[in-house]
């Protein structure tokens, strides 16, 4: 018997070190340039880096499954422009790690305090204008725990909001998690001349309280436009404030620097807080323009020593102000440090780092390669 649970312990370990090894190839969506991706593993993680880089179509070929000590001859041997690694834990990138890859979080945690939010208040032209439109548009509120507008909110609000934001990639709460968390959780709806627009659950726990699952009516984007998502944010701090909360864990985003969702958490003041526990290894390859248009409109956030990273590529500038102005719309993310690669810092212009604080630095695009 020992050795039947030795055998089998040997072969579950055998399938975490062995990849499904898949060959993505295609136009990449800013430039319209060749671009191909060497993906280990795949699930929902590939189909989301497929949908950041490429214009539409693209050709998908499994190679077949390799062992990981295997892994950097592969990469070497099929020519791609980069590897991805989907799924990765820590041990998995520092078994790859050469220094020349970054360990992408699938999902960044967020927490909003609410004293930081009414500072900003005072300086934030974005959140002031979200005020202006949920004044304007006369959104209220309503807190309710009935089973029926709960069940009405997964099917009209919450599953087509969520299926159009995440498409292919949304990974969905089924009906009956969200029911077994009905005992402890109220739905808060945002409502305009009486009639739902917007709704999200908030689940309390032993420590905290959790915005969970938004959703919008039919998924329709022009109320998010009209401002009721801003509404959710705005009435729910202040009615968790009224009950003696200093904050709001507002759930998981995608760690790139241009998704929608990180961007709007982002203005309303979110501290990232620890990433899932599982993420995307990428790895660049080779210098070809599809790569570095990849690269240089996909900013990402990197997770490395237990710090969030912002990583940013560009092929222009090579002045102090140009490449403070490229850094500057990721100043107000709370990152630990800004990393800027650029196709146009070497040696020549090196100096002009000189400007840069410890929370910024700049390297060619080169040390990658």
């Amino acid at each position: 018997m020992k050795a039947n649970v030795s055998i089998n312990s040997i072969l579950r370990t055998a399938r975490k070190i062995r990849f499904n090894l898949w060959m993505l190839e295609g136009e990449e969506r800013a430039s319209k340039k060749n671009i191909s991706i060497l993906c280990l593993g795949g699930g929902a993680e590939k189909t989301y880096i497929a949908d950041l880089a490429f214009n539409g179509a693209y050709r998908e070929t499994l190679i077949g499954k390799k062992w990981i000590w295997n892994l950097h001859r592969v990469m070497v041997q099929r020519m791609a422009d980069i590897a991805v690694v989907t799924n990765s834990g820590p041990w998995l990138y520092r078994y790859l790690s050469d220094g020349k890859e970054f360990y992408i979080p699938n999902w960044v945690q967020g927490e909003i305090v609410f004293s930081e939010v009414l500072a900003r208040m005072k300086t934030s032209s974005h959140l002031k204008s979200d005020l202006r439109r949920i004044r304007k548009n006369e959104f209220k509120y309503e807190l309710t725990k009935s089973p029926s507008k709960y069940d009405e909110f997964y099917n009209t609000m919450y599953l087509p909001y969520i299926s159009k934001v995440y498409g292919r990639t949304a990974h969905l709460m089924s009906y009956d998690r969200m029911k077994e968390l009905e005992g402890q959780s109220e739905l808060m709806l945002i409502t305009r001349h009486g009639e739902p627009l917007a709704g999200q659950i908030l689940v309390y726990e032993k420590d905290r309280v959790r915005c969970w699952s938004i959703g919008v009516k039919d998924g329709n984007r022009e109320y998010v436009k009209m401002g009721a998502q801003a509404a959710l944010y705005w009435y729910e701090i202040q009615y968790l404030s009224e009950c003696g909360y200093k904050a709001m864990h507002v759930g998981v985003s995608r760690p790139f620097l241009r998704d929608g969702v990180l961007q709007f958490k982002n203005k309303w003041g979110m501290n990232m807080l620890q990433p899932t526990r599982k993420g995307l290894l990428l790895k660049p390859l080779r210098k070809s323009e599809g790569a570095m248009s990849f690269l240089e409109n996909n900013p990402f956030i990197d997770y490395e020593s237990e710090k969030y990273v912002g990583i940013i590529f560009s092929d222009s500038g090579a002045s102090a102000a140009s490449y403070r102005n490229l850094c500057a719309p990721y100043f107000s993310f709370g990152l630990n440090k800004l990393m800027l690669y650029s196709n146009r810092f070497n040696d020549e212009n090196s100096a002009v780092s000189n400007f840069m604080d410890d929370k910024i630095a700049i390297a060619s695009t080169d040390v990658l390669f």
